[in-house]
């Protein structure tokens, strides 16, 4: 008797088991396509996007150090070559402006001795 009433309640309680897990089973399935389940992919969605947004931002960050001093020293070699080339545009440029003004002032004083 004590046999039969442990199998009866052994199979009352897998019968019972099975039944939670079939019913879990359906609420998992209603969630997975009801709204809360849309809900969560958009936040989840939106979640991932921003996550790679800041990896994105930090690679750019780290990659933007590592070639600084690089950048740097080719901006500082930019501006030496363009101020280099303007200094020299303004000697030669006095140096002809010079030149004229000892050409005009010659022809000042020829023009002085003729009269």
């Amino acid at each position: 008797m004590a046999g039969a009433h442990y199998r009866r309640n052994l199979i009352r309680h897998c019968f019972g088991q099975m039944k939670l897990f079939r019913k879990m089973l359906r609420a998992k399935a209603r969630a997975v396509t009801g709204h809360f389940s849309r809900f969560t992919v958009n936040r989840r969605a939106w979640g991932a996007w921003r996550v790679a947004v800041e990896r994105s931002r930090r690679d750019y960050v780290a990659k933007a150090r590592m070639v600084k001093p690089k950048g740097d020293r080719c901006v500082k070699r930019h501006a030496w070559q363009r101020w280099f080339q303007y200094h020299t545009e303004q000697l030669l440029d006095r140096e002809v402006s010079n030149r004229a003004d000892l050409t005009w002032a010659k022809v000042q004083g020829w023009m002085a001795e003729g009269r």
